[in-house]
């Protein structure tokens, strides 16, 4: 079992944000607020009504909300799929490879006929 890929699939859904529910959405929106590290210039979309500037500057260190939305990352979700699919393989390969051990254990004869070393 390879403990890197059981790792980074409990990370992945113990992670808060995209949480475990949305793994195989394309579509997780979240509003995140942050502040300004610049005065930035904000302009208008659209018909702008008669008496308003086309745009506005905001001033340094004003707290804004923006969206964002992770999840619509390109491969999102194969990235997931093959991520889960990866740690099964591991669960699947570790199972059948202890198996085998067992099995030839089990087939291994002892040097002696079978009988386990007591000394003289």
């Amino acid at each position: 079992l390879r403990l890197n890929d059981f790792l980074v699939t409990l990370s992945l859904l113990a992670r808060p944000y995209p949480p475990a529910s949305k793994i195989f959405s394309v579509d997780c929106p979240r509003p995140r607020g942050v502040e300004l590290t610049n005065d930035t210039i904000v302009y208008l979309s659209g018909q702008v009504a008669k008496g308003c500037a086309g745009n506005y500057t905001l001033p340094k260190n004003t707290p804004v909300t923006i969206e964002e939305n992770f999840c619509n990352q390109k491969g999102y979700v194969i990235a997931n799929v093959l991520q889960i699919l990866a740690t099964v393989l591991d669960v699947v390969a570790a199972a059948v490879s202890w198996r085998m051990l067992k099995t030839a254990l089990g087939a291994a004869q002892l040097a002696d006929g079978g009988q386990p070393m007591i000394p003289p």
